[in-house]
């Protein structure tokens, strides 16, 4: 039977408007909002790309200044949805200047930064990325890590950089499903079955095309992973959003 997603938190989607491949404008920011608010979802981490170099690289406080837009027009809308901010931050040779210059945002103001690997790279930069956040005392999300190439290849790699509590891992649900391919599948069923997915999120784009998860898609990822779903997407979630203590 179909159930709401309550207490669900997705850390990683891209609704704030005029960012990136997400919203064109705020109407369509608020038909993803209302798709949550209807999911029973009350809590999303807004995460548009961060692409140093392209026009899909505003600075943490514009995307802040974004984030309080849509937060108002939700609550002038009256839905229950609590918006947070961050980004999805691509690997780059300057990524190193926008850390600490303070141009990268973390996770709703975590420690927890999303990075995102390249799809097709086999080269060591993640994992010198890895290094450089360790370094400044935060810590590293990697973003649908399952669709890059190099674990793919090598999950092992991946598991390890879990086991040694280097990085956690946030899976796409459309993985787990083949909405990726099935080696993205293959990969997100391994790291299932090794302990090793910290957070399932929707990496939604909008209301219609990679929309938001609706009771339907629960359904349908509680048979790919069983009662660990309720950790992936409330209980991992809900900590690093509402930290205790």
């Amino acid at each position: 039977m179909n159930q709401p997603l309550t207490g669900f938190t997705d850390i990683h989607c891209h609704m704030l408007p005029a960012c990136d491949d997400g919203p064109a404008d705020l109407d369509e920011s608020l038909k993803m909002a209302c798709c949550y608010a209807e999911a029973g979802v009350r809590e999303v981490i807004a995460t548009p790309h961060h692409i140093p170099g392209t026009a899909w690289a505003l600075p943490a406080e514009q995307v802040r200044a974004k984030v309080e837009i849509l937060r108002q027009a939700v609550k002038k809308r009256g839905l229950d949805l609590t918006i947070h901010s961050g980004m999805e931050i691509a690997l780059h040779k300057n990524i190193e200047r926008g850390l600490d210059s303070g141009t990268l945002l973390s996770l709703a103001e975590s420690d927890y930064y999303l990075l995102e690997p390249d799809f097709h790279g086999l080269s060591n930069d993640i994992f010198d990325a890895i290094h450089l956040f360790q370094t400044r005392h935060k810590k590293v999300v990697l973003a649908h890590p399952e669709r890059v190439r190099i674990f793919q290849n090598c999950p092992e790699k991946l598991v390890k950089l879990v086991r040694q509590d280097l990085v956690q891992v946030q899976v796409n649900m459309g993985s787990l499903l083949g909405r990726f391919g099935n080696d993205a599948r293959k990969t997100a069923l391994l790291l299932h079955r090794n302990n090793s997915i910290h957070y399932l999120a929707s990496d939604a784009h909008g209301a219609e095309r990679r929309r938001p998860p609706t009771p339907a898609l629960w359904a349908k990822l509680g048979k790919a992973v069983g009662e660990r779903l309720e950790t992936y997407c409330i209980t991992h979630p809900n900590q690093l959003v509402n930290p205790p203590g």
